[in-house]
């Protein structure tokens, strides 16, 4: 009979028990010692900040997924229109890295949301050119 892996919550301590909860209504906050790719299952979503930012004439968006399900990523601009849909699909775990052309946008700011489960966050952006 295999022996489990050891868990590790989200500080990096070994734990006996199968999950933790990170307290922020969004489940289970834990992740595997090791997994099949070595990849580290994210403790948290996450929607990071476009790098570069200002950009001129792409960017890329980072994000981590707590668990596999449909993502969407839609840029607008500062009046709400869409201008763009960087992502709608299906999406496993993990991290995560989008590119953003705005060859044909103006100048201007311009907003990116994320949303997946539960989960949904917002970013400000500055395209420059």
């Amino acid at each position: 009979m295999r022996k489990a892996m050891p868990l590790f919550d989200i500080n990096g301590n070994v734990s006996d028990e199968s999950q933790h909860y990170s307290g922020d209504g969004y489940g289970p906050a834990w992740k595997l010692a090791h997994n099949n790719n070595d990849e580290e299952i994210p403790g948290v979503y996450k929607l990071n900040q476009n790098f570069p930012n200002p950009f001129n004439p792409s960017t890329e968006i980072s994000y981590k997924l707590l668990e596999d399900g449909f993502v969407n990523i839609t840029v607008y601009s500062t009046i709400g229109q869409e201008v763009a849909v960087l992502m709608n699909q299906y999406q496993a775990a993990g991290k995560h890295v989008i590119q953003f052309k705005a060859e044909n946008l103006p100048s201007g700011i311009y907003i990116y949301k994320l949303q997946s489960g539960r989960f949904s966050d917002v970013k400000k952006m500055l395209l420059t050119k």
